[in-house]
């Protein structure tokens, strides 16, 4: 099997090898990280074989294989958000299955001050009050107003959604040396003078 991921389009491929044809039915995952807008689609040898918009189902190829045979399963990926349980007002946002971080600066990270050393000065590097935006908006709604960056791939940016300021994003598993947050606090905009404005981390 090879795989090609994350950009843009998750698609796997799956080689058959068989000494005589089978005729066997393969039952193909379609993943929950996408959502019904978008098209899951299974190709068989470079042709389209089915597709479905069900995210969680599996996809069945029945057919006869034979050695060579090369199956395919394209998985675009769209920004999604993903409530914390329990708290349908704090999201975390990702794009396809990766979660998506935040950008919050190096305020208070002098070089090398977030290598553990220390077991007993491991906190000192979070004692630094970092301020967290809010997101305004529907929980639901605000991927409408996160779009593409220009600053490389899997890039992304609030626009005019921030309070009090927007934030750029990046996957979580590329961050490193800088501050950063994964869920956020979502509010209605006629709430943001009535709730905490912003957080500290």
């Amino acid at each position: 099997m090879t795989q090609m991921y994350p950009h843009g389009m998750w698609t796997d491929q799956l080689h058959c090898i068989s000494h005589l044809p089978t005729g066997i039915s393969m039952s193909l995952s379609c993943s929950s990280n996408t959502v019904q807008t978008v098209k899951n689609e299974v190709g068989v040898n470079k042709r389209r074989w089915t597709t479905s918009r069900q995210p969680g189902r599996y996809i069945a190829v029945n057919r006869v294989w034979h050695s060579g045979d090369i199956v395919e399963v394209h998985l675009p990926m769209e920004l999604r958000t993903e409530p914390l349980p329990g708290h349908p007002d704090v999201v975390a946002i990702l794009y396809g299955p990766i979660v998506l971080a935040g950008r919050l600066g190096r305020k208070g990270l002098k070089p090398g001050a977030d290598i553990i050393v220390n077991e007993r000065t491991y906190g000192d590097v979070l004692k630094d009050e970092v301020e967290v935006p809010v997101l305004i908006g529907d929980a639901r709604e605000i991927v409408r107003q996160i779009k593409p960056s220009t600053g490389g791939a899997l890039t992304f940016h609030t626009t005019g959604i921030g309070h009090p300021s927007d934030v750029s994003l990046m996957p979580y598993y590329r961050i490193a040396h800088e501050r950063y947050n994964l869920y956020w606090k979502v509010v209605k905009l006629g709430d943001v003078t009535q709730s905490q404005q912003h957080q500290t981390i």
